[in-house]
């Protein structure tokens, strides 16, 4: 695939760039979540995305939802792809971090909090994902700005609703008996839309606790090569 941005450098390569603040915009329970994490993963690991050449770096994941809540996700991303990755689970460059619901109440200890725990690991992550529940998106944006600037580095920030310039967009297809979504980048990216649905996967015994017992990952229908 051709570089249509050369002014752009990419952390998966035609998806996601380098030191950009980016808005993921879909309704709710449509693997949102699950993208994210998919992302995270990949560039936590180095593993291409559908072909898509992925620069490894150490990702803060900082979700509204429970952390338990996503060890069921977790452990359906290393049993499809553990034998693609070098790393062990214990040795994976990513930090969770449990935001709970933004809030009037809660907002700034919270956004006080996480920044002074990123700017205490050990390098500063090169991805920072905000999957946050809020009743105040500007609040969210404000804090993903905030942390966009003090540590210059891709930040992605969830939303249900609005116009923003930098906006990654999950759009839902029709129903099936697979979830399929429509994945469509920033127009300056000359990138076409990507096909994604759900793919469930078995439990195993290993790894991660599960909440449920079949969870989800992400999967690439007419994948593109990079």
């Amino acid at each position: 695939m051709e570089n249509s941005t050369p002014d752009l450098t990419w952390l998966i390569e035609h998806i996601l760039p380098k030191g950009e603040l980016l808005i993921v915009q879909s309704p709710s329970c449509v693997g949102r979540s699950l993208l994210l994490l998919d992302w995270a993963f990949c560039h936590a690991t180095g593993k291409p995305w559908f072909g898509h050449h992925v620069g490894s770096g150490s990702v803060a994941y900082c979700s509204s939802e429970k952390l338990q809540g996503l060890g069921g996700r977790a452990r359906a991303w290393y049993t499809t792809y553990e034998s693609e990755i070098d790393l062990p689970v214990s040795q994976t460059p990513i930090s969770f971090y449990e935001l709970g619901t933004l809030s009037d109440d809660n907002y700034f200890i919270a956004t006080e909090q996480l920044t002074e725990e990123i700017a205490a690991l050990p390098e500063t992550p090169s991805l920072i994902v905000l999957d946050v529940l809020t009743t105040d998106e500007r609040k969210a944006r404000v804090l993903a700005y905030r942390l966009w600037q003090q540590f210059g580095t891709t930040v992605l920030l969830t939303s249900t609703s609005g116009t923003y310039d930098n906006i990654v967009q999950l759009i839902p297809l029709e129903q099936s008996s697979e979830q399929r979504f429509l994945l469509r980048l920033p127009s300056k990216y000359s990138a076409p839309p990507l096909q994604l649905r759900l793919q469930s996967v078995s439990p195993s015994d290993k790894d991660f606790p599960l909440a449920d017992a079949t969870s989800y990952i992400i999967e690439c229908e007419g994948q593109q090569s990079a």
